[in-house]
């Protein structure tokens, strides 16, 4: 990779992935003590508390939703701010709606106006501190200390617009980009990385074959790195369907629109096909 490290896009993709960011690291870290083999107690442990709370579908379903329209009506970019995003639960009631509480207080009580937005605000002021070591620290001390500050300053500004929060849609650009970093190493393509734009070309809903693969694909959702498909099945001659034994989607990366053919297909019900065997169609 160092010897592509300078392509644009290689270096705009790295700098956004979430691996350099503290809870990836630890993820990596608690991975790599099992040699990639196993998931060692301590980063499933990490997982679960981290993933106990807000996930159950249906309110991760409503949250987005909202969020969605905050970045689509409120914002021409389309990204909002942390604080933005997490008011619009509050004010809209998204957790009430399935008995969730922002702030436990006791039965019967209720926090005074002013004090539940000192507790909202609170959530997102900038680290008031930084981390500080003598003249006589060593050089390791001191790269401990720039490494530690360089991590409080992320949250720098996040009560402001200046900071910035990720939407689901673009939450899913960062894992198509993980998995272009990916297919790039894995085959030794980091040279073909400024012509993976070509996949933005698909046309989702198609049913297309690559030369390069030996599946056929339904592209589902495309981006500028990589394309999320579903395999296909050929249940009859010429009748391809969404394979009903999968297990997970499969990402197609295209670096070269020439070499995808997109088949010309329309859509059957069983019992068209049914009446067409019999001739009746």
């Amino acid at each position: 990779m160092q010897e592509y490290a300078g392509i644009a896009k290689i270096k705009a993709i790295v700098e956004r992935s979430r691996l350099s960011h503290p809870f990836e690291q630890w993820c990596i870290a608690y991975a790599a003590t099992s040699q990639w083999k196993d998931v060692a107690p301590p980063l499933l442990s990490l997982l679960k508390d981290t993933f106990q709370g807000w996930t159950q579908t249906r309110v991760n379903e409503k949250a987005n939703k909202v969020w969605r329209d905050v970045g689509n009506r409120d914002n021409a970019s389309g990204v909002a701010s942390s604080v933005t995003l997490w008011d619009k639960l509050t004010t809209l009631n998204v957790l009430a709606e399935f008995g969730r509480n922002e702030i436990e207080v006791q039965e019967g009580e209720s926090l005074p106006r002013n004090e539940m937005e000192a507790t909202l605000q609170g959530l997102f002021k900038d680290p008031s501190d930084r981390v500080k070591c003598g003249d006589q620290a060593s050089d390791a001390e001191k790269k401990a200390m720039e490494e530690e500050n360089s991590f409080l300053a992320t949250f720098d500004e996040i009560l402001h617009d200046r900071a910035k929060g990720f939407t689901p849609e673009s939450e899913q650009v960062l894992v198509a980009e993980m998995r272009l970093l990916r297919l790039l190493n894995e085959h030794n393509l980091w040279n073909r990385a400024n012509d993976a734009w070509q996949t933005a070309l698909l046309p989702i809903g198609a049913l297309v074959r690559a030369k390069s693969m030996a599946q056929v694909l339904w592209i589902l959702k495309t981006n500028e790195c990589a394309a999320l498909c579903w395999p296909a099945i050929e249940v009859d001659k010429g009748v391809w369907a969404k394979s009903k034994k999968l297990k997970e989607l499969v990402w197609y990366t295209c670096f070269n629109i020439d070499e995808v053919e997109v088949f010309n297909v329309k859509v059957c019900s069983p019992m068209h096909l049914r009446l067409k065997d019999l001739h009746i169609a």
